[in-house]
C-alpha cells in the first residue's frame, strides 16, 4: 500500500475479514480511503481498521 505522500506501508492484518476481502478485490492502482494503525512494534507494519467511501482528490 502506498500513501498519498509516496510512503509505502506493509499491511499485515485487518480488523475483520470484510476489510481484507474488499481490499483484495480492488484492481492495482485503485485508490481507497482507510484508517491504519501500527501492528506491533516494527516500524512499517500496519493493520487496516476502517474503510471510507469515495476517494478524496
Amino acid at each position: 500500500m502506498r500513501g498519498e505522500n509516496g510512503s509505502t506501508y506493509h499491511v499485515t492484518s485487518y480488523d475483520d475479514e470484510a476489510l481484507r476481502d474488499y481490499l483484495a478485490s480492488q484492481r492495482r492502482g485503485e485508490q481507497v480511503r482507510m484508517d491504519i494503525e501500527r501492528a506491533g512494534v516494527r516500524a512499517n507494519v500496519w493493520q487496516v481498521s476502517a474503510l471510507y467511501p469515495g476517494v478524496q482528490g
